[in-house]
């Protein structure tokens, strides 16, 4: 009875013709990878959370101040812009974009820092 059931379901399924899946349009990113990217753009907010710390306690001594802090806050305002861009094209799944994106806040992030220390 039971191989009566499968052969007529086998029969019906047959009969349908198939289906049309839609194929992918670009395979996803090994595991590996997709961990890389994650840990880069972590590693990149560590790096802009710190420098926001060094911020905040020269403007707690009063060390930062004039064309230096004009200097770091710009440079950390295209830090904040390309960590969102980062985020935005890693949602959309763009890795061009995203690694692009990375390495202009990993570049903002440098200068910043580079800033602060008055070079």
């Amino acid at each position: 009875m039971i191989r009566a059931i499968l052969a007529a379901a086998c029969l019906l399924l047959a009969a349908c013709g198939g289906f049309d899946l839609p194929s992918p349009a670009a395979a996803p990113a090994p595991l590996a990878a997709t961990t890389i990217d994650e840990k880069a753009l972590g590693a990149t907010l560590l790096a802009y959370e710190g420098v926001l710390q060094l911020v905040d306690q020269r403007l707690s001594a009063g060390d930062l101040r004039g064309a230096k802090a004009a200097a770091v806050s710009r440079q950390l305002e295209v830090a904040w812009s390309a960590i969102a861009a980062a985020r935005a094209a890693r949602a959309a799944g763009s890795a061009t974009d995203y690694l692009t994106a990375l390495r202009q806040a990993q570049l903002a992030v440098t200068a910043a820092q580079s800033a602060l220390k008055g070079k």
